[in-house]
């Protein structure tokens, strides 16, 4: 199966300056995920996004200010995504089978006798952006 993957990987919890280059001019990215809810987070992927890019909002976050006069200027769409509808089943499959690696976003993973720890973990923004429960040996 095809592998997915952009040019280049920025995690911003690091660097939030690296995607500064893509912002330039008018912007430099076809396609910006946004999976964080972070308002902020929504505004700058709108920065980044090249005329008629796509930014896909997944899941939820509230609701939040957009640069509306950017959006149409730049002729953006926009799409909505509430995580574990029709697209489960295949991110299931993609991920099951290696053809994305979601290794890169996951700050740390926990078995499940660490539960607790692993939601704690989660809800401190400062540590973590995406944290896992391993369900299995097979799974890790």
């Amino acid at each position: 199966p095809p592998v997915f993957q952009g040019t280049q990987l920025v995690l911003v919890e690091h660097d939030l300056e690296a995607l500064a280059p893509f912002a330039e001019g008018k912007g430099h990215v076809d396609v910006v995920f946004e999976c964080s809810g972070n308002p902020r987070a929504t505004a700058g992927a709108i920065g980044l996004l090249r005329p008629r890019g796509k930014l896909v909002l997944v899941g939820l976050g509230g609701d939040a200010p957009v640069p509306v006069n950017t959006i149409v200027a730049k002729e953006l769409q926009l799409f909505g995504t509430f995580r574990f509808d029709r697209e489960f089943d295949e991110a299931a499959r993609l991920i099951g089978s290696k053809a994305v690696d979601l290794a890169p976003v996951i700050s740390a993973a926990y078995p499940m006798s660490e539960a607790v720890a692993a939601f704690e973990h989660a809800g401190d923004r400062t540590r973590a952006t995406k944290v896992a429960i391993v369900l299995s040996d097979k799974a890790a």
